[in-house]
Order: C-alpha cells, then sequence, then structure tokens
C-alpha cells in the first residue's frame, strides 16, 4: 500500500519544490530574503511577554523561530517553506486513491501556501499541524487529532474555533470530547501563563485588537509603522479597552457595521485575495503564480457544496466546521489571502474524499462562478507601494540610507501617502548626518501623525544632534509620556 503511494507523494514534492523556488525567487526581488519584516520582527525576537506578563500573542512561531536561531533568518525562510509543503505530502500519503492523489498534486502547486511559507509567520505551520489532524481524525485518533488541533491553535487561534463548531457539523460527541481534551492539553501551559497575569483565557493573543481593527475600513488601511502606532497607542495592549473600541464602533453605524462585515466575507472567497501587513497582488505578479490561483478557486469551489451536505466521515465533518470558521474570522476579524491558507489543507482533504459525480460538478461549477463574481469586488486595503517602506525600513536597520532614500522614492511613485515617508525620511537623514533635514521630516511626520511616540523619540535624537538642546528635552518627555518603555533610551535628553 505504501508503494503505491510513493508516486503521488514524490509528484507533490517535485510539484511543490517548484512553485516555492518560484516563490523564493519572487519574494527576494521584492524584499531582500534576509531581513525581517513587520510582525517577523516580533516573532524573531522572541518577546513573548507584555509588560503585565502576560502573552503577547499565541507563542508558537515565537518558539519555533528560537529554535531556528542558529539558521538564520533565510534559513528559516526555507524551514517555513518545506513546512508549508507537508499538508499535500500528507494528503498524497493518506492513500485517496487517484482523485485524492489529484487533490494532493492540486495543493502543492497552489500558491498562497506557497507564498506563506516565504515569510516567519504562523499559517505554514499551523497549516501542516491542521492537515495532520485531519490524517490522525482519520485514522480514529481523535486524542491525537485534537493534540494537532491544539498545536495549530499556538500558531493561529482560530483553528481552535473548528472544534467549538464541530457539533453543527454532525462530529459525534463522543469523538468531540476526546478531540477537546487532546486540544487542550499544548494550550494549557499558555493559558496557565495568562491566567497568572490576570489575562483573558489564550489563544485570544492580540485577537481583541485585531477584531476592533477589523470593524471599519478605515482601521484596517492604516499601515504598519508609525501610524499604526498611534492608532493602538492608548491603550495598547489592553484587551478591554480594544473591546470597547469595538463595540463603540459598532454601535455608532450598526449597518454600515454589518454591510462591512459582509463585504469581509466576500473578500475572503475573493481570489487571489486582500492582502495584510505586505502588497499580496504584487507578490503574486512578481512570482509569476497568479497563474496557479485558479487552482486556490477550483479546491474552494469543490470544498464548499461539500461543507453543506452530511457526510457520513469524522474528517468530513470537522473539514465542513473548518470552513465555518474560516468564513467567520475572515467576518470579524482581518480578511487575508494569507490567513486563509491555514484552512487550505481542510477544504483538500473534504475534496478528496471521493471523485466528484455529475451533481458536484455542477455546484462546484456553481461555486466557483460565484467566487469569481466576489473576486471582481474591490476590496484590497493594503496601502500601494508599501513593499517599497517596507524594504526602506530595513535597509535603514542596515545602516544604507541611500538606499533607504530610493526605495522611499519608489513608494511614493507607487502612490504610497502617509507619515512612515517622513518619518523614515527622517532617519535617513540622520544617518546621513544632516541633521537639519531630519528635524524638518520630523516636523513633516509629526504633522501627520501626532500621537507615535516613534516619531516624537526621533525629533527629540534629531534636535540634539541639532544642537537644539531644550526642545530635545521637550521631545523627550513628549515620546515617554505616550511610551514608559522609551525612558531609559532617552536618559540622557530628560535630564
Amino acid at each position: 500500500m505504501i508503494r503505491a503511494r510513493v508516486p503521488a507523494i514524490l509528484l507533490c514534492i517535485l510539484a511543490g519544490s517548484a512553485v516555492r523556488i518560484q516563490a523564493f525567487a519572487g519574494f527576494a526581488r521584492i524584499l531582500p530574503v534576509n531581513w525581517l519584516y513587520v510582525d517577523e520582527n516580533v516573532y524573531w525576537s522572541s518577546t513573548l511577554l507584555l509588560e503585565d506578563g502576560s502573552l503577547d500573542r499565541p507563542p508558537g512561531t515565537a518558539l519555533l523561530a528560537c529554535i531556528l536561531h542558529p539558521v538564520g533568518v533565510t534559513g528559516a525562510r526555507v524551514f517555513f517553506s518545506v513546512l508549508s509543503l507537508v499538508p499535500a505530502i500528507l494528503l498524497a500519503a493518506s492513500g485517496r486513491g487517484r482523485w485524492g492523489a489529484a487533490v494532493a498534486l492540486a495543493m502543492a502547486a497552489e500558491p498562497s501556501l506557497a507564498l506563506a511559507g516565504v515569510q516567519i509567520m504562523p499559517e505554514a505551520p499551523a497549516a501542516a499541524l491542521c492537515a495532520l489532524a485531519m490524517v490522525l481524525l482519520g485514522r480514529r485518533s481523535s486524542f491525537s487529532s485534537g493534540l494537532a488541533l491544539g498545536a495549530a491553535a499556538l500558531f493561529r487561534p482560530e483553528t481552535a474555533l473548528v472544534l467549538f463548531l464541530a457539533p453543527a457539523s454532525g462530529l459525534g460527541r463522543r469523538s468531540l470530547l476526546v478531540m477537546a481534551a487532546g486540544l487542550l492539553l499544548p494550550l494549557a501551559p499558555a493559558i496557565a501563563v495568562d491566567a497568572a497575569a490576570g489575562a483573558g483565557p489564550l489563544p485570544a493573543g492580540n485577537a481583541a485588537e485585531n477584531l476592533w481593527l477589523g470593524s471599519s475600513p478605515s482601521l484596517l488601511s492604516v499601515p504598519p509603522g508609525v501610524e499604526f502606532e498611534q492608532l493602538v497607542s492608548t491603550g495598547a495592549g489592553d484587551g478591554g479597552d480594544f473591546l470597547s473600541r469595538w463595540r463603540d464602533a459598532l454601535s455608532q453605524d450598526p449597518p454600515g457595521a454589518l454591510s462591512f462585515y459582509l463585504r469581509k466575507l466576500v473578500a475572503t472567497l475573493s481570489f487571489p485575495g486582500p492582502g495584510r501587513n505586505l502588497e499580496a497582488g504584487a507578490f503574486y505578479r512578481e512570482t509569476g503564480l497568479s497563474a496557479l490561483c485558479p487552482l486556490t478557486a477550483a479546491i474552494l469551489a469543490m470544498a464548499l457544496p461539500l461543507s453543506l451536505l452530511r457526510r457520513a466521515t469524522g474528517t468530513a465533518r470537522l473539514a465542513s466546521a473548518a470552513l465555518a470558521a474560516m468564513m467567520i474570522s475572515g467576518m470579524l476579524f482581518i480578511p487575508s489571502e494569507r490567513h486563509r491558507v491555514v484552512f487550505l489543507p481542510f477544504m483538500c482533504f473534504l475534496a478528496a474524499e471521493r471523485a466528484p459525480g455529475r451533481r458536484a460538478v455542477f455546484a462546484a461549477a456553481g461555486a466557483a462562478f460565484a467566487l469569481a463574481i466576489f473576486s471582481l469586488v474591490p476590496f484590497d486595503p493594503v496601502r500601494p507601494g508599501l513593499d517599497s517602506v517596507l524594504r526602506a525600513g530595513a535597509e535603514l536597520d542596515a545602516g544604507l540610507p541611500g538606499e533607504a532614500a530610493s526605495s522611499l522614492d519608489e513608494a511614493e511613485a507607487a502612490g504610497f501617502r502617509g507619515a512612515d515617508i517622513a518619518n523614515l525620511r527622517g532617519v535617513a537623514a540622520g544617518l546621513s548626518n544632516r541633521p537639519q533635514r531630519a528635524v524638518a521630516e520630523f516636523e513633516m511626520a509629526l504633522s501627520q501623525a501626532p500621537g507615535s511616540p516613534s516619531i516624537w523619540r526621533n525629533y527629540a535624537v534629531a534636535l540634539y544632534g541639532a544642537g537644539r538642546r531644550g526642545e530635545a528635552g521637550t521631545a523627550a518627555r513628549r515620546a515617554v509620556a505616550l511610551r514608559h518603555d522609551l525612558t531609559d533610551e532617552l536618559e540622557f535628553l530628560l535630564r
């Protein structure tokens, strides 16, 4: 039996490796692969705990990144890329016949998993663990399946929602209870850490913040950087505060909020799908993987109608619950093609249950038509030029102000507008020993984001370099008032 599956496994490895090499090369053309971007910095630095001792976010990615520190950032990207191929290999090895092997091959070549694997982010490990949960449930090992699902929740918390929705899909009570016991086991240490700090239960992580950010288009479109810092600075990290902001946003315009949530559902089911903190469309175009997006659409088009049927197997029932969880989390939080990746293994295992008959083909064609219509609805909150801004930030971290200035020019040419441009130009001017130019840039940045502690810190240092000591002290005190952890860094200006 194992020998019969080897050709399908090898095909998946070959096709998946080719797609991932292409994704890796495309990523390198946009952003250097040996640098870190946005949330990757948090995961790589393994900054797990907030000041109150609670977890900043689910700890799985940071723990895995910590293990991978010896191989460096590029090596970690390779490892995550390999992880993104694991779901297809597990499906091919599960012995579902020729149709199952064909679906596994489609998953291996599917582009969103490949692009997720290039990033040091939670999606690739979570997807691999979800696929493992499906394999184990297919072997009637409910506890082990729940264990894998709980481990996935340490990377992407919404995977825990799958089990909560499973009763509605018809999963048996006994199997459900055994899976729940397995799910809680890997989560227990993290829950204990949060409980000791008096915080909410994991795997909530930064869910309250994302719930609030997902409540309006204006919030969702704020890019990572100083504008985002200003947005969340009041009560940042206080889940109750973000929840109150979310409730206020809903109460101010309930019809508008409902309309926006429906738009987010449509975006969740569109292709290639909206980006999050990266220009997803640019990545697909640059890598040439946009031609493979129909594979993603075909997988979802096959799975959606099947999820509405009363299925006989436990894996099909769990997959149906996962599709519901995907749509609910996309509506409530932040829809993006990267977040959808976590649920792709469930879709593929469901589609691979058996070769579709005539009725299933017609149902899938109808679903594909609906998905095509959804994809025509414009929804991409990522500002054009963001990738160039991220590259400029990494170039400044590497001490390359000239290259950063060129990247910022590219960002402006692409249409990026906002305080980050002026702030980063100020940093570049400071590194180039032009303090007066730095002061002018930071003043421009402050006119756009006056509540950003990072800009006030940069402004204080620039004023000091320009010989304006009194003004530098005033700016430093303003920075510390906004963010207390800057006190030690700015102590020389506060005397």
